[in-house]
């Protein structure tokens, strides 16, 4: 099986970049929404026109204040714009993305901003920039008090001035979105750049960390989206998985995703027998991993084969335990176990105490329980996640980067 080792550094920006044309700049904004273009900035002034969805606009002014939308949820500055066609006008802040400097974006798309990139259908000559809306939360009299909020998007701006766009990170009040890794390469084979995104996702009101994985392309016009996973690993009742998240491994015309699942007993195939008990909280367990392939005659991502999942293999931590037939029952004709013994998992349960134990087989075909302390995880991506979660009853708090990039042409 092969190993994951997690990269530190994405490697974005391998390939060259040429100055980026002039259309873009440190002024720039992005229309998002049909807009109304006012002749001062307030909605009592005069309507000029109507300023259409990706229309891109070089900024003039910002008003030194912010100011209540319609709505009175939020609060945004009015912005004074130029249109390409020398035309002035008015904007509110809710429906323009402004260019963000470098050192304010996420540190993967850094380097990334106003360079140049060569797609086809219409965009071999565009600039990739990054754009945002910013504004506040009106939940407070006191305006020191209101959260802010941001829209974060990565724009692809051709050399007439036509954009295509995706929301990618953010902050408000209901939660963010962080981009932890970002590669500009080529995963399809067609000798142009592909956008490979990995996020972090954080919802207040769950506190609840989520995770995805997009890979996106320039095709027909638009920024299309080849492949989604959602990388998130819940239990039963949306309680977090100890394996915490999907790892991710990416190659030329490849991606592999592997992890440990917790499942409902009753929905487990890999054995027959689970040995179900009352007053313990059980999870029966599957190792996964899904291949996916580029399919160029389908232009997607595809299953090269059906999902793979057999019992996730762990060794005894400590010096020969005994074979329980009941979690802290040691029948009398119970065997040690040893050290090089390779025991397969079936499930995980836990009582009111949060003693915590595996049902698991031997290669002998024996079954019993053994305490989740006294086994040691191997040979898997997640296998220092959940031995800490075993060995302590907490989850982890060490950084690990669940996304990993294979060999590219450079």
């Amino acid at each position: 099986m092969k190993r994951l080792i997690p990269i530190v550094c994405a490697f974005f920006l391998l390939l060259p970049f040429a100055k980026a044309h002039s259309l873009v700049s440190q002024n720039s904004g992005l229309i998002l929404n049909p807009v109304h273009f006012y002749s001062d900035s307030t909605f009592q002034s005069k309507t000029l026109g109507t300023l259409d969805e990706g229309t891109l606009v070089s900024i003039i002014h910002k008003t030194k204040y912010d100011y209540t939308d319609p709505s009175e949820d939020q609060k945004f500055f009015w912005y004074q714009v130029e249109d390409k066609n020398g035309k002035t006008g008015w904007v509110y802040g809710e429906a323009i993305a402004t260019f963000v400097p470098g050192p304010q974006l996420p540190a993967p798309l850094q380097s990334l901003q106003g360079q140049s990139a060569t797609f086809k259908d219409g965009f071999e000559n565009s600039t990739i920039w990054f754009a945002s809306i910013n504004g506040r939360e009106n939940l407070y009299e006191q305006d020191y008090m209101n959260p802010r909020y941001v829209e974060g998007y990565m724009v692809i701006t051709n050399e007439k001035g036509i954009s295509t766009y995706e929301h990618q990170f953010g902050d408000g009040i209901t939660g963010s979105q962080k981009i932890e890794d970002f590669y500009f390469k080529d995963i399809t084979g067609d000798q142009l750049p592909d956008f490979i995104i990995h996020r972090s996702l954080y919802d207040t009101e769950l506190q609840l960390e989520r995770r995805d994985f997009k890979v996106y392309a320039i095709q027909a016009g638009t920024m299309r989206k080849l492949f989604e996973e959602d990388m998130t690993l819940l239990m039963n009742g949306g309680t977090a998985s100890p394996a915490q998240f999907k790892s991710v491994d990416i190659d030329p015309e490849f991606i592999r995703v592997e992890y440990v699942d917790f499942v409902d007993c009753k929905q487990y195939n890999m054995d027959n027998y689970t040995d179900n008990m009352d007053n313990f909280r059980e999870y029966c367990m599957e190792y996964v991993v899904e291949t996916f392939i580029w399919d160029k005659s389908k232009n997607m991502f595809t299953a090269l084969n059906e999902k793979s999942t057999s019992e996730p293999c762990a060794k005894a931590s400590v010096q020969l335990p005994q074979l329980q037939a009941r979690p802290n029952v040691i029948p009398a004709n119970s065997v040690h176990i040893q050290s090089a013994d390779k025991l397969r998992i079936i499930k995980y349960c836990e009582n009111s105490k949060k003693e915590r134990f595996f049902y698991l087989k031997m290669p002998n075909g024996r079954r019993g329980y053994l305490p989740a302390n006294q086994l040691s995880f191997g040979d898997s991506f997640h296998a220092e996640l959940l031995n800490h979660y075993f060995k302590t009853g907490k989850t982890s708090n060490k950084a690990t980067s669940f996304f990993t990039a294979g060999d590219f042409n450079q």
